[in-house]
């Protein structure tokens, strides 16, 4: 027996597809990041903010993957080239001159802020476009990064 999974697109799927979008370039960004500040932390908790930071980029990483997905399945292409996301993303640039851990824990929390509360804007308008999976998805996203934020405030 075959089946044929076919996902009907909604009236609203381009603006649902360009809310996703918008939070994948993010993520994605996130992502680079992290990895910014994994490379170049130096201080006293080197060892566990190193691997803290890598795991923000695993996770940011993550969530880029399951978005970009979801667009996949409403029938739309996601972008995620380095180029665009340079260009659309909605952080502010990482200081490339950061190593105290102090500063890329404070560098980080910038982004990390806007993302969960970039989703839960992206949730409203995701119920009123009768999309609640997507709005799941980015409910996981804004509580991933709830929790991303209080462990990066309670490294300070």
């Amino acid at each position: 027996m075959t089946h044929n999974l076919k996902i009907e697109p909604s009236e609203n799927c381009d603006q649902v597809c360009n809310l996703l979008q918008n939070v994948l370039y993010d993520f994605i960004d996130l992502s680079a990041q992290a990895k910014q500040a994994h490379w170049t932390l130096k201080g006293s908790n080197f060892l566990s903010l190193h691997d803290f930071f890598d795991t923000i980029a695993e996770t940011a990483s993550g969530h880029a993957d399951l978005i970009a997905e979801r667009i996949i399945i409403l029938g739309r292409y996601p972008v995620g080239t380095l180029q665009a996301c340079a260009a659309q993303s909605s952080l502010p640039e990482y200081p490339s001159n950061l190593r105290d851990e102090g500063e890329h824990i404070k560098a980080l929390s910038i982004p990390v802020s806007m993302i969960a509360q970039s989703a839960r804007e992206c949730i409203d308008d995701l119920e009123g476009f009768s999309d609640p999976v997507s709005a799941d998805i980015l409910t996981e996203v804004s509580r991933s990064m709830d929790m991303l934020l209080w462990k990066l405030s309670s490294s300070r």
